[in-house]
């Protein structure tokens, strides 16, 4: 006991911070990575979104993330450029890919004290237990939102009750140019 309540007021005499990192390529932005994102708006006090450069979705990085800012302007958006390519790794390097793509993640989000890793993908426990952070999934099965940036790209009209319609507007405008 003595040991707790000693922990307790070191928290709380350092300003003690829950802070989450949810990475990904939002390519679109969809309302399963919404409902990650408003999961950790309740429940941490910081968010820090790590949004990677993919050739997955005809729309450059500056512009996915400037989506993701409109939408939530009180988190903390980084470009994640020339990121590792988890498939082509995946294959080529197996286990070797997650300690690349985690060295990746750590050197863009530098000092930001990760304690929670939001995400909805099978690789999130490999970046949470490198960050020795707590791992949150989120809707892993997509039972909640049955849809993947994939099925959206693959067929927007099919699948736009899945996007906000600000993310539908724009991401509609993009395919039109």
């Amino acid at each position: 006991h003595i040991f707790n309540k000693k922990l307790n007021y070191s928290i709380s005499k350092y300003n003690y911070k829950k802070v989450a990192l949810i990475p990904g390529r939002f390519a679109p932005l969809h309302k399963g990575h919404q409902l990650m994102i408003e999961k950790a708006l309740k429940e941490v006090d910081k968010i820090v979104l790590l949004i990677f450069d993919t050739d997955d979705i005809n729309v450059p990085l500056k512009t996915r993330a400037n989506w993701i800012r409109k939408i939530y302007p009180q988190i903390t958006v980084i470009e994640g450029y020339n990121c590792p390519d988890g498939r082509k790794y995946a294959y080529e390097l197996g286990q070797k890919c997650a300690f690349i793509q985690n060295k990746y993640i750590n050197e863009m989000i530098k000092n930001q004290n990760i304690t929670h890793v939001y995400h909805s993908v099978t690789y999130g426990d490999s970046v949470s237990k490198s960050l020795n952070a707590i791992e949150v999934m989120v809707d892993l099965d997509r039972n909640k939102f049955p849809v993947s940036g994939t099925l959206i790209r693959s067929n927007l009209e099919k699948y736009k009750e899945y996007l906000n319609p600000y993310i539908y507007n724009e991401y509609k405008k993009t395919l039109k140019k």
